[in-house]
């Protein structure tokens, strides 16, 4: 909407992510085989709904991310909402950004709310591996003699992910993990390592239910008998060991990745409400976070998993925040050897505590990927009350894709003195334009009387830690005075950043 100062101006609103559901992840050909695509969409679509309490006709699209779509189900956000029930004056759309699909509808929905041009958006992704079709490009003007050859889609895809003119041949993600490990000089047995935490830490999670509130059942019809319901993620291997991980062979001679080692091939659902701030309560729905910034960025084809880095790296050069500033980290795991160049290269600054410890070296279900994530981080950041997440994902081809997730103001607590009662806080004044803050009497001006501060060395109050310049939209940790009662921090404007 435009401002009254300048009309030119464009004020953006917040986009706030509200209650993100998943289904459980699906094995290739395992119990969600033969659940359609559209029909995965619907579950998460309706449970979305469900929980929120939200009135259909207040959804102005739905944007939904799918890889490998077929005419089966054109347009599968389109589809999706049909078979949800929706009105049908309710649109729908279909992105892909491959793995990063999910996110990208995250991002694309967020900027629909942020511009004005709708305040609700359903952001989903769906991938059904095990229902990816063989097809031929032979048979449409006929074949005069000879084989017709089929195409397995599924394949084809990670073949042709790259102009060959340009790149040469690149079999698939297998060799670009491949390159990585040699780039990166990844030993067989880190990668064997790696794999076996993740799918152990992911058994853990599970056990202790930390996924509970994320999943949606979904109702599998039987030849005989109930439907079966399945709620949970059934590549996770619980039992996996350095010994069992040993004795699998590489998938390419002389290789290091092998089938326990790298990511399975899935089936699953996502998706949330994107919603702007401003209709949060006349909506009475509650945030669980809002999106803060996005970024991708391209790299080379052939060392793909290498994609977050540089991602990353323009999301934080945008955003004014770094790897300081974030609670937690989540990282798609592609490949246990892609994980560990990642982690090597770029990621190298996050505290071990930053990174997500649920583990997922089941999935990723390629288009649902970003928001799957999404619903974990949340969840987790609700538990936590943490302030900054950081999700980022490799994308085949050559790319990836970061977003920076910012909690909600009550996902802060307030510190409780001995009587259970919030101590008081001082007022204090904000630092602009070089100005040192100080403190200010109740019913004073902010800015009155703050004396002239240089921009660098220690702050003369003694009692602020004075952070990043205000469009980094970052506050610094609660501070104490000598007296004991809180202090607010201040944003500093000084172009260093610290005072």
């Amino acid at each position: 909407r435009n401002t009254d100062t300048n009309p030119r101006e464009i004020e953006m609103r917040r986009a706030a992510i509200v209650s993100p559901v998943r289904t459980g992840v699906g094995t290739f050909g395992g119990s969600l085989r033969p659940v359609p695509v559209e029909e995965l969409g619907a579950i998460v679509v309706k449970a979305l709904i469900e929980r929120t309490g939200i009135d259909p006709g207040r959804i102005e699209d739905l944007v939904f991310a799918q890889s490998y779509a077929s005419s089966e189900t054109p347009c599968v956000g389109r589809w999706v909402a049909l078979q949800a029930g929706l009105p049908v004056e309710v649109p729908g759309m279909q992105l892909d950004r491959r793995c990063g699909g999910g996110l990208q509808a995250i991002a694309t929905a967020a900027m629909m709310v942020q511009s004005g041009a709708a305040d609700v958006v359903v952001a989903g992704g769906v991938e059904s591996m095990s229902n990816i079709e063989y097809y031929t490009t032979d048979m449409r003007w006929g074949s005069r003699s000879g084989s017709v050859r089929l195409h397995d889609r599924l394949e084809r895809g990670r073949e042709r992910s790259q102009p060959e003119s340009r790149f040469g041949y690149i079999s698939g993600m297998i060799e670009t993990a491949e390159n990585l490990a040699r780039q990166y000089a990844i030993p067989r047995e880190d990668a064997d390592a790696y794999a076996m935490r993740s799918h152990q830490r992911a058994a853990e999670a599970w056990a202790a239910g930390r996924f509970d509130a994320e999943v949606v059942p979904v109702e599998i019809p039987q030849k005989k008998g109930d439907p079966l319901r399945f709620a949970t993620d059934e590549g996770i291997r619980a039992q996996t060991t350095m010994e069992s991980l040993g004795k699998l062979r590489p998938l390419m001679k002389d290789g290091s990745v092998t089938a326990g080692n790298s990511s399975q091939q899935n089936d699953a659902a996502a998706a949330c409400l994107i919603v702007a701030e401003d209709k949060l309560k006349e909506l009475k729905l509650e945030p669980m976070a809002y999106l803060k910034g996005w970024a991708v960025a391209g790299c080379e084809p052939g060392c793909m998993g290498i994609g977050p880095v540089p991602a990353v790296k323009k999301l934080f050069a945008k955003t004014g925040l770094s790897f300081d500033q974030m609670d937690l980290v989540e990282l798609n795991e592609a490949f246990a050897c892609q994980v560990l160049s990642v982690l090597g290269l770029g990621l190298e600054r996050s505290r071990p505590s930053q990174r997500q410890r649920l583990g997922h070296l089941a999935g990723p279900p390629i288009s649902a990927t970003g928001v799957r994530i999404l619903a974990t981080l949340l969840h987790e950041m609700e538990r936590r009350k943490s302030r900054y997440e950081l999700e980022t994902m490799c994308i085949g081809g050559g790319q990836g894709i970061a977003a920076v997730l910012n909690g909600p103001e009550r996902s802060r607590p307030q510190a409780r003195g001995p009587s259970g009662r919030a101590p008081a806080r001082r007022r204090e004044r904000m630092c602009r334009s070089g100005l040192q803050p100080a403190f200010a009497p109740a019913g004073a001006h902010p800015f009155a009387g703050a004396t002239p501060c240089a921009g660098t060395g220690p702050c003369p109050a003694q009692a602020f830690r004075i952070v990043r310049p205000p469009s980094t939209g970052m506050v610094a940790p609660v501070r104490k005075d000598a007296a004991g009662s809180e202090i607010d921090s201040v944003i500093c404007a000084t172009s260093s950043g610290s005072a």
